[in-house]
């Protein structure tokens, strides 16, 4: 996997647990 996608893949999933969090306190 090349780092360009590592990077997009990482910022994918801090995105999904914030809108996980956000969800969860609400």
């Amino acid at each position: 996997m090349s780092r360009s996608q590592l990077i997009r893949q990482g910022a994918f999933l801090e995105s999904f647990n914030l809108n996980i969090d956000r969800r969860c306190l609400t």
